[in-house]
């Protein structure tokens, strides 16, 4: 399988963006007094977050593997 680091950091790009506006809702929801689904709305705070955390690692990885890859042709 070709190596292809842009379609890898698009599609971490977008779960941080997708993770970032499911924080932000339930951040909004707790702020704004929406309480009768606050456990909910912690469950998707901590879920956002391990999402962010997930895709973060992915484009370390990919930069990595791309720094390994100059270094082998340098």
């Amino acid at each position: 399988m070709p190596y292809n680091k842009n379609m890898r950091i698009s599609s971490s790009l977008y779960g941080i963006q997708n993770a970032y506006k499911k924080i932000n809702k339930s951040a909004e929801n707790i702020a704004n007094s929406k309480l009768e689904n606050l456990p909910e709305d912690m469950v998707n705070l901590m879920e956002g977050q391990r999402e962010v955390e997930a895709n973060l690692k992915v484009i370390k990885t990919n930069d990595e593997l791309l720094g390994t890859i100059i270094d082998t042709f340098a």
